[in-house]
């Protein structure tokens, strides 16, 4: 079923590539249009949650010549090209990163044995709602916040030069430009792996909270 959703894995069909999933887009019988995350490793393992902010799954397949996901599909854009493409706010950054942060939270609360290795490009919005779904916090946090430059030279610019390495088409504010540099402080903290989700949750959520007053 699988091969003929996805025209037998043809390339036309794949829509990313990462190092343990090629990932294509799939129609099925009924002309449910689904994403297909299939795994390139034998050891993967097949995680199965139920989350407003985590992507629904359909169906899976696990054998061993393929083990895959069917999910829905949420559409193509993914936070990555969100940032280069339509330029957001810092309050709706920061209100993306709360919504990351309670699907994470979930994941952490109901599997405490799986990682998350969250980038902008493993991370889809969905086309009615804009609100994240997580496909697959530090470094996310920090390709949020300077679209995607190397963590090394933003800590490099930290904290005095952060001006450098912040999307200038945010239009900053003295004090939106001081909440942006206290999320990007917590970005670095979370890479040192100094606390928990629930503190980094209430910490992004503060600063969330301060850029709507």
């Amino acid at each position: 079923m699988l091969k003929a959703a996805t025209n037998g894995f043809s390339k036309k069909n794949m829509v990313g590539k990462s190092e343990r999933f090629v990932t294509y887009r799939g129609i099925l019988r009924d002309g449910t249009q689904v994403r297909i995350p299939a795994s390139l490793s034998r050891n993967a393992k097949l995680l199965f949650s139920c989350h407003n902010n985590l992507v629904q799954v359909y169906g899976w397949c696990s054998n061993p010549r393929l083990r895959a996901l069917v999910t829905e599909w949420s559409g193509e854009e993914s936070v990555e090209t969100w940032l280069l493409e339509s330029a957001p706010s810092l309050k709706h950054r920061l209100k993306v990163l709360v919504a990351v942060l309670k699907g994470m939270c979930y994941l952490e609360e109901q599997w405490p044995e799986v990682g998350c290795d969250l980038r902008t490009s493993n991370v889809f919005l969905q086309e009615t709602s804009m609100e994240p779904l997580i496909a697959r916090f530090g470094v996310f946090l920090l390709e949020m916040m300077t679209n995607g430059r190397e963590a090394g030279y933003v800590k490099m610019m930290y904290p005095g030069n952060l001006v450098k390495v912040t999307d200038p088409r945010m239009k900053m504010t003295e004090n939106t430009f001081d909440q942006a540099k206290q999320a990007i402080g917590i970005g670095f903290t979370c890479i040192d792996r100094k606390l928990g989700l629930g503190q980094i949750y209430n910490m992004i959520s503060m600063v969330c909270e301060s850029c709507l007053l």
